[in-house]
């Protein structure tokens, strides 16, 4: 999957100074991309609470359901196109063919997981109906017991499976803005990110194409293609805000800068002599 920004104030930034200061647009390109990368590395750990452990298990629970304590040891089907898992005085629950992952391992959990991230039904349990268990007659006259018959509506797993799967992707908190800071380094040699970030650089996950060198038009191509990265799109996009407005302010004392140099009769190159705005 692929995801689109718009990129229009920071590709503005950019215009503005290599318009104003051309011998040093190759540099600051270079450097706001290093920092653009960061702030996706920043901008992404804040989803979630607890560094994303919240959102790590939510995610699961959204996709799988562990089999519960109880199931019926035969597989029960009643003559319906549901296995019946267990039964209460009150609920009768059951799993079509289609969600009974059962026999699936851990690889085969994260196979399936990031493409149904999203798409599964908002409820857990889908209610199909009432099912008349038993007609007894009571003081106050004939009573009848009902179940309420539900289908699961998440893929059905072996419970130690699911929770060495979400411990797995515990393990991974990290990699995500690690694919994204990876650039920093690869542009600028050192990457300013949290512990959790910085064991997983460099990320095989990362895209930086650097065309800054020996041009009139630097640029500089980041990304990543981590699994699901598109999910978190909007915080891609408040990164690219948060530095294109930095961005404008860094631009402004690199033009006073070079004014001031000129006024002292020679042009003294800006981008790493001023102010960073971090």
């Amino acid at each position: 999957m692929s995801a689109t920004f718009d990129m229009t104030g920071f590709e503005q930034a950019m215009i503005d100074l290599r318009n104003a200061v051309q011998q040093d647009s190759g540099e600051f390109v270079r450097s706001e991309a290093a920092r653009l990368s960061e702030e996706c590395a920043t901008q992404l750990g804040r989803r979630g609470r607890s560094g994303g452990e919240h959102t790590i298990k939510k995610d699961v629970a959204s996709v799988f359901m562990p089999e519960p304590g109880q199931v019926f040891k035969d597989h029960r089907k009643d003559g319906t196109s549901l296995t019946w898992l267990y039964a209460t005085p009150f609920d009768l629950v059951g799993v079509s063919s289609l969600r009974d992952h059962r026999a699936d391992s851990v690889e085969d959990m994260r196979t399936v997981f990031y493409p149904s991230l999203g798409l599964m039904p908002v409820e857990r349990r889908k209610f199909l109906g009432n099912r008349k268990t038993s007609l007894r007659t009571t003081k106050t006259g004939h009573q009848t017991s009902i179940q309420r018959v539900q289908e699961v509506q998440r893929l059905l797993v072996a419970k130690p499976a699911y929770r060495k799967f979400v411990q797995l992707l515990m393990s991974h908190k990290g990699r995500l803005e690690a694919s994204f800071a990876t650039t920093a380094m690869k542009l600028r040699g050192v990457v300013k990110a949290k512990a959790k970030v910085l064991r997983h650089v460099p990320s095989e996950k990362n895209i930086t194409n650097d065309r800054t060198q020996g041009t009139a038009f630097p640029s500089v191509e980041l990304g990543s293609f981590a699994p699901g990265v598109s999910k978190f799109s909007r915080f891609i996009e408040e990164a690219i805000r948060v530095r294109s407005v930095k961005m404008k302010i860094r631009l402004q004392y690199l033009t006073r800068g070079y004014a001031g140099s000129k006024r002292a009769g020679r042009i003294t190159p800006q981008s790493k002599i001023v102010t960073v705005v971090e």
